[in-house]
């Protein structure tokens, strides 16, 4: 107790100690609350960085993703398009032969659908970059979409003699659902189908 009187004694006595004693302690408590806030910055900076880095390369992956869509898209287009010329050519050329007019608009027409599904398929990619897609809730029959859907690449599969045949248990179940949808699954699924299957081989869906 004494000791510790006389150290307070001490600096009541002599103030320009105390002063100095203080001003350690305001400016040790400063760095201490400096380095806090400092170690706290670096932290975020580092968290930032982190969030930013991911950031790119979610969309630089988005960016090559797209890139590599439309350029299999562009060169999907192509097949059917050409198609759908060639045909129309044969159509003017064939006009009053009823058979070959017939089938050369059936063709047409094929393709024409097929081409649909393609361009529906890049307008899903603009509504899924703005975070929806609309689906419809109508009665439709499975076997039936599994037909049409079917019916749509047969040409491009006669294109290289591949015997594409269609098989469904269920012909009398109706559903519901968006059935333009599960069409342009099986048309993505069966067209892949059709592109990497050898000519002559069998696809059957």
């Amino acid at each position: 107790i004494n000791e510790e009187e006389s150290i307070v004694r001490y600096f009541y006595t002599h103030p320009e100690v105390s002063g100095v004693v203080l001003v350690i302690l305001v400016a040790a408590l400063l760095f201490l609350a400096l380095f806090i806030q400092s170690a706290k910055n670096s932290r975020k900076h580092q968290q930032l960085s982190e969030e930013l880095a991911a950031a790119l390369e979610e969309a630089h992956s988005a960016t090559e993703a797209k890139q590599n869509f439309f350029s299999k898209m562009s060169h999907d287009i192509r097949t059917p398009m050409n198609v759908v010329l060639g045909m129309t050519q044969v159509a003017k050329k064939y006009k009053n032969d009823t058979e070959r007019l017939d089938s050369a608009l059936d063709n047409i027409d094929t393709e024409g659908r097929y081409l649909l599904e393609l361009i529906n398929s890049i307008l899903d990619v603009n509504q899924l970059e703005h975070g929806r897609i609309d689906l419809n809730q109508t009665a439709f029959s499975p076997a039936a979409c599994l037909r049409e859907s079917a019916d749509v690449l047969r040409p491009l599969a006669d294109k290289k003699e591949q015997h594409l045949t269609v098989e469904c248990d269920e012909e009398d179940r109706v559903v519901l659902g968006d059935a333009g949808r599960i069409n342009q699954i099986i048309v993505n699924i069966v067209s892949n189908a059709i592109k990497y299957t050898p000519a002559g081989g069998h696809i059957a869906l």
